[in-house]
């Protein structure tokens, strides 16, 4: 059996001091991202093609067949949430980690934040729109990115609206 904290030790042991230092400037930022890493729920959809209507009859007179893509199946499947600081800390990625691509990032700002908050309830977002036979559609519900978000980044999204 390997003993990776051995390997670890013996890796440290054999770095420079400024290897050492950034090593330790990396680990340091990796843990600040796992921090804010959540398990969402995310619903995936296998897409397809299909002829539209009336294809076949188009394809023996000769004229150009229109293809509609169409969902084939769907599955869910708990992936990870997380914010990544970019470019020094300048600003933020919201990062979707298993998804189709296994990265969907999209900038932190207060417009996205403000489209998200302002989604109607029940409402999915698209990380990813999918390509039919080659990426899955990935949607997760707005309501679990912006309880997420209410966690992590309060002062871009606000506090919950009072029940009456």
């Amino acid at each position: 059996m390997v003993d990776f904290a051995k390997l670890n030790a013996e890796w440290r042991a054999a770095m420079t001091p400024e290897q050492r230092e950034r090593a330790d400037r990396i680990e340091a930022e990796m843990a600040l991202i796992k921090a804010t890493s959540r398990p969402i729920t995310a619903e995936f959809e296998r897409l397809g093609w299909k002829t539209a209507p009336g294809g076949l009859a188009a394809i023996k007179s000769g004229k150009r067949v229109e293809r509609e893509r169409h969902v084939e199946s769907r599955y869910t499947r708990e992936i990870s949430i997380q914010i990544e600081p970019r470019d020094g800390g300048a600003r933020e990625v919201i990062q979707f980690c298993g998804a189709v691509t296994g990265y969907e990032a999209f900038e932190l700002s207060t417009d996205l934040c403000g489209q998200i908050v302002g989604a109607p309830t029940g409402d999915r977002w698209y990380i990813c729109a999918g390509t039919p036979e080659r990426y899955d559609a990935c949607s997760v519900a707005t309501s679990d990115v912006v309880a997420y978000l209410r966690e992590m980044r309060p002062d871009l999204v606000g506090s919950p609206s009072p029940s009456l």
